[in-house]
């Protein structure tokens, strides 16, 4: 999907298209050719700030909403006045700590000791690490097509 930017781009003898979250490339896996590919780190595209509201809404509960200004990304907007809406709180915490020098093994980790307070031995059950890595990789690649993050 192209969220609203060019997909493609010609320019006389070149064609340039939108490239895909190469997650391998971030995790540092095997290379086709067998060459170990080493990890890369996500790193926010300049300085992010947010904005968080929630939004009562009679007997229906609490709406929780997220966005953030980052003008320096390439897709930033000012048509909408410059805002992203985030997905979720998850997605804010993993853009904050976005800063190149953070691996997906240590921002798993973390989650994975912060988590251990509150669901105990859990975080030692299999299903339950991948559940966590997959809702991160997911909002990764979520930041990364929105220009939000690159690796």
């Amino acid at each position: 999907s192209s969220m609203g930017s060019i997909e493609m781009l010609i320019m006389g003898d070149y064609v340039i298209k939108r490239k895909d979250a190469d997650v391998r490339r971030l995790l540092g896996e095997m290379a086709k050719d067998g060459v170990l590919l080493p990890a890369t780190n996500p790193n926010r595209a300049g300085p992010a700030n947010y904005e968080s509201k929630f939004v009562v809404d009679g007997d229906e509960g609490v709406t929780p909403s997220t966005r953030v200004f980052m003008p320096d990304r390439p897709m930033h907007d000012d048509r909408n006045g410059g805002w992203y809406d985030l997905l979720d709180e998850l997605e804010g915490e993993l853009l904050g700590v976005c800063n190149g020098k953070v691996s997906v093994n240590d921002i798993m980790n973390q989650y994975l000791v912060n988590a251990e307070s509150q669901v105990g031995d859990e975080v030692n059950n299999t299903e339950y690490q991948e559940i966590l890595f997959g809702n991160i990789i997911r909002r990764l690649i979520r930041l990364y097509e929105h220009t939000l993050i690159s690796w």
